[in-house]
């Protein structure tokens, strides 16, 4: 190539780390002097070209690995400015890495997991015990995923693709919200919401379809919401049917970001015993999101709004879709099945002689 075809073109920048990772090349010195020059040239890029080579280096074999090459030479955070206020952000124990560090540390770690989850794993993706655990117990949901992650949200953007932009951003929000609580303790309370803005935001910046835009942004929104299953006894019927109602297409990709997420906080393999937490509330969401979604995730229409109004002399309003709510909830953990059952739920519901509804919290809220 010529001296000149980096400044000529400073995108080039971008290319030569992807391709020298993909291909595990070196960078000669004097083009990595070119490269990092490009820094301050890429914003006279188009947004599009820009956009399109940042989506190549997802699809590559290893995109963790590229993002922290595109670090050490300067131009991660021209290309993802959302990420420069995590540069030296402190979390507290269990993390051990700053909030940077985390976040591409989670990006490894996410190409580790899916690597391992692959319908034909190398050797070599399972030889670590920890991933092996994930591989064992998650295994036989290995053509489900993929067929997940393979599928397209628009624009030739997979949903494979979107979930590494999602595990890049997942913790934007977190320099905006940081806090110390009442015991001293640095918490991100929030930092869901507020990193699902500039996550959006981001996405616009990028031009990146609406649909791809909502993908990415609900991946950050929910990302916290398997650690707090995990706090519960268990993941029943009704909490699985709870996290796809709120998490809809995004819900497979959270519960892989929230493993990865996990193994991020740590240089070492995480707490045996809380891997094994993790990994099992993803087989659980897992088994209902793949195996059991007619009756946990999206059970059949039995009533209408109608019917209920009918049954009950209500008029339209809150009260009539609480109970459908309430009454999908009863299927999803298997109590109703016919609509005759249905219609008794609803009618014992009015009357307080119905199952007791839990109700327990399982959204956000986690300081992570």
């Amino acid at each position: 190539a010529a001296p000149t075809a980096i400044q000529d073109d400073p995108l080039r920048a971008l290319r030569a780390v992807r391709l020298a990772v993909s291909l595990e090349l070196q960078i000669e010195p004097a083009t990595l002097g070119h490269v990092r020059a490009a820094r301050d040239h890429l914003a006279a890029v188009s947004t599009e070209r820009t956009r399109d080579e940042l989506m190549r280096m997802l699809q590559a074999p290893r995109p963790g690995r590229l993002l922290r090459l595109l670090d050490h030479l300067g131009l991660l955070t021209a290309v993802l400015p959302e990420l420069e206020p995590l540069r030296d952000l402190a979390q507290p124990a269990p993390h051990v890495f700053r909030g940077l560090d985390h976040t591409l540390s989670v990006v490894d770690r996410l190409g580790d997991l899916l690597r391992a989850l692959e319908p034909l794993p190398g050797e070599d993706a399972v030889a670590d015990l920890t991933l092996g655990e994930a591989s064992l117990r998650l295994g036989r949901f290995r053509e489900a995923l993929d067929e997940y992650l393979r599928q397209e949200v628009s624009s030739g953007h997979s949903r494979r693709h979107l979930l590494f932009l999602a595990a890049a951003l997942h913790d934007a929000g977190k320099a905006a919200t940081g806090q110390l609580s009442q015991d001293g303790r640095l918490r991100f309370l929030g930092h869901e919401e507020q990193g699902a803005s500039l996550a959006a935001g981001c996405a616009r910046r990028l031009r990146l379809s609406a649909d791809e835009a909502d993908f990415v942004a609900g991946v950050v929104r929910h990302h916290m919401r398997p650690e707090t299953l995990q706090a519960a006894a268990a993941v029943t019927p009704r909490a699985a049917y709870r996290f796809f109602r709120d998490c809809g297409p995004v819900g497979v990709a959270v519960i892989l970001l929230s493993l990865a997420d996990m193994l991020g906080k740590y240089a070492s393999p995480p707490p045996q015993a809380e891997w094994a937490g993790r990994v099992g509330v993803a087989r659980s969401l897992l088994e209902a999101a793949f195996e059991q979604e007619s009756r946990v995730v999206n059970p059949p229409r039995l009533l209408d709004g109608d019917d209920v109004m009918h049954a009950l002399s209500l008029v339209p309003g809150p009260a009539v879709g609480e109970l459908l709510e309430r009454l999908r909830e009863a299927q999803a953990e298997g109590g109703v099945t016919t609509k005759e059952e249905a219609l008794a739920f609803v009618r014992a519901c009015t009357e307080g002689s119905a199952p007791a509804d839990s109700r327990r919290d399982m959204g956000p809220g986690r300081q992570g």
